[in-house]
């Protein structure tokens, strides 16, 4: 999953630079701000860590903390992210499929096919 994110970044930011059409300083621009965005969004991919607890019935419990699941927003093969809310918090959570071991991952999409039907 990690990896087309990534080349889902690198590709256009390579054409950029490989395109004579674009000047050299909006590539370089255009490339950093595409590097950031790609630091940024698999730092909250590998935020995914402590413990995590989800039940059938949509409780949730995340680094100590109680939530509900409201909603599933995401749900694939390698990647499934929950809405979580408590009465004054609202919290997103991606669990990709290579952060957690396999039969976990199951157990998560498993419940969260549950709670989505």
């Amino acid at each position: 999953m990690r990896w087309g994110l990534v080349c889902l970044y690198v590709i256009p930011a390579v054409m950029l630079f490989v395109s004579t059409a674009v000047p050299l300083e909006l590539s370089a621009l255009l490339l950093s701000l595409l590097l950031s965005e790609t630091h940024r969004r698999l730092a909250s991919f590998a935020a995914f860590e402590g413990d995590f607890q989800l039940h059938s019935s949509g409780h949730c419990l995340y680094h100590g903390q109680s939530y509900h699941v409201a909603r599933i927003a995401i749900l694939s093969r390698y990647l499934i992210v929950l809405d979580l809310r408590t009465s004054d918090h609202r919290l997103r959570l991606p669990i990709t499929y290579d952060a957690v071991p396999h039969d976990v991952f199951r157990h998560i999409s498993r419940v969260s096919v549950s709670l989505k039907s």
